[in-house]
């Protein structure tokens, strides 16, 4: 799942750490080179945890890209958790752009 902001690359950033911060996601790796943050979900009921990936990039001046992927970590089947981990993070983060 994939949204543009139209802000500055360092907002977008820290704006991303932050959503996935509110959500309770734990950092896995964050690769500052490369502009990636990878965290793990908790588990729940429904599921052993999910991997989310989160790749930010500049499409060009001040327009940001942030592409969220999330992947099952030890099932095969996630009922919806990779869509939902990745719907609770794109609007946890629109918030933090509409504060």
């Amino acid at each position: 799942m994939e949204f543009s902001f139209k802000e500055h690359f360092d907002i977008v950033y820290l704006n991303c750490l932050e959503a996935a911060e509110q959500l309770g996601f734990e950092i896995d790796k964050e690769n500052i080179s490369t502009n990636t943050l990878t965290y793990n979900t908790p588990a729940s009921i429904f599921s052993w945890g999910e991997l989310l990936q989160i790749d930010i990039s500049e499409i060009e001046n001040s327009l940001i890209r942030v592409n969220v992927t999330s992947k099952a970590k030890k099932q095969i089947f996630t009922w919806g958790k990779n869509r939902d981990n990745e719907n609770r993070f794109f609007m946890t983060l629109n918030g933090l752009f509409e504060s």
